[in-house]
């Protein structure tokens, strides 16, 4: 079904030809080989050929592209863990209240050189919408950090980019934003976003982490600082201050 409806259906700008196939052979041409007017199920370019036919048929009969469209995969690893996650904790849940505001805000955090193995940083982010808890993330860094405000910097960036894929979601349903906050709890990180001086002890991080100033200039988001005291995303916490915690984000 998969192959009727979506790999014969693609236009190839590409001349493509292929042998002929086993029991479709010319008796008079035995030796000549097909052109083909379509992609093949196979081809590298069947996959691409298809979205962009049905991307074309969609836009010419009235539909609208969303300005975030993202491809989700499933993993089987991902669902067990859910479900794992589901029967140990059933009295646990998301409270998404109707009288809640639509505001959006962000929250980052990070530790240093936290893993014992790497010393690379943790990042904990999550993002709310009024008081309900919508996305959220705890993944250690790519690289290892040299101070506490490059940790916290590479933390705030990973958020920001966050708050803007949603921004972009929401504006889809009519909702607009002005700046949007982001709160970190490191003044030093806040400084490097605000301030565009190069400096000795910044000017290493790496140049995609700086979009996060580019973004505080054109408005998009808002640094603020607050004070961090529990750090639920990024460090062990004993039972009584982690189920306070749960309290606040749910």
């Amino acid at each position: 079904m998969d192959i009727k409806s979506a790999f014969l259906n693609g236009l190839i700008e590409e001349e493509v030809y292929v042998r002929q196939p086993p029991g479709f052979e010319s008796a008079r041409f035995p030796g000549r080989v097909y052109k083909l007017r379509k992609a093949l199920y196979g081809l590298k370019q069947a996959p691409r050929a298809w979205y962009a036919r049905l991307k074309s048929f969609l836009l010419n009969s009235g539909f609208v592209m969303g300005s975030a469209f993202v491809c989700a995969t499933r993993l089987l690893l991902g669902l067990l863990t859910v479900k794992r996650y589901l029967k140990f904790t059933p009295e646990l849940g998301l409270w998404y209240s109707s009288g809640s505001s639509l505001s959006l805000r962000g929250f980052s955090d990070a530790d240093h050189a936290g893993c014992r193995i790497d010393r690379k940083s943790t990042s904990g982010t999550c993002q709310l919408l009024g008081t309900s808890l919508v996305s959220w993330s705890s993944c250690k860094q790519a690289s290892v950090a040299l101070s506490t405000t490059e940790a916290e910097y590479v933390a705030a960036a990973s958020c920001c980019s966050q708050l803007l894929w949603m921004k972009a979601t929401l504006s889809d349903f009519g909702l607009r934003f002005g700046r949007i906050p982001l709160l970190v709890d490191t003044t030093s990180a806040i400084s490097v976003a605000k301030n565009p001086v190069l400096h000795s002890r910044t000017k290493h991080i790496d140049v995609r982490f700086h979009f996060l100033r580019d973004h505080y200039e054109k408005g998009d988001i808002d640094l603020v600082h607050v004070e961090g005291v529990d750090n639920a995303l990024i460090k062990g916490e004993i039972e009584s201050q982690w189920t306070g915690l749960i309290a606040l984000l749910v």
